[in-house]
């Protein structure tokens, strides 16, 4: 561990997508979305412990119904109408302002850079949604492949707008994980 490093921070339910390489024997491998359990994440440490998220289900795995997807897709739709309205807006001042015979040509310019911001974002949030389609709607927790990872592994998401850094798991979400981690790996009974 280098001293002094400041690493990125990640709350409890957070989901992060994570490249899960190197992998020996039956270790889950590739890129999955997961799902941090670590307590208390601090900036200098720079592990996270987490349990893997899939679409497929299993005799071992848990579900964790559609929360993911639909916390996705409603994060996607209030960002692209957050864009929409922009659109809409600068569109209206546009006209306004072309009946106006004092608008400068700096003005005009930065409206025109404004309209193709706005048609860019909105462009982005049609590409997420494509990537983000291969998210089904059910997803399923695999707590038998809990892990803890280096922070390096997690993917990044595409750029400040990709809604999946904002979305994290309910905590009924939680508290069934937790009952299955103490289930499957403890001796512990459950209090009656």
């Amino acid at each position: 561990m280098s001293e002094g490093k400041k690493f990125k921070y990640y709350r409890r339910g957070q989901i992060i997508q994570v490249k899960f390489e190197p992998q020996t024997g039956y270790e889950i491998k590739g890129i999955h979305y997961a799902i941090v359990i670590t307590k208390r994440d601090q900036p200098y440490i720079g592990t996270l412990t987490v349990v893997p998220l899939t679409s497929k289900s299993g005799n071992h795995l848990m579900s964790i119904g559609s929360c993911i997807s639909d916390s996705v897709f409603l994060e996607l739709l209030r960002e692209k109408n957050y864009y929409y309205d922009l659109l809409l807006k600068t569109k209206i001042q546009a006209e306004r302002i072309q009946k106006d015979d004092t608008t400068t040509l700096d003005e005009l310019s930065q409206i025109g850079r404004d309209l193709k911001a706005y048609f860019d974002n909105i462009k982005y949030f049609d590409d997420l949604e494509n990537k983000y389609k291969n998210i089904k709607k059910s997803s399923y927790a695999n707590i038998y492949q809990i892990t803890t990872i280096d922070k390096s592994k997690i993917v990044n998401p595409m750029n400040h707008l990709d809604p999946i850094k904002r979305i994290k798991a309910p905590d009924s979400v939680m508290d069934k994980i937790d009952k299955g981690i103490i289930e499957a790996f403890t001796q512990a009974k459950e209090k009656q």
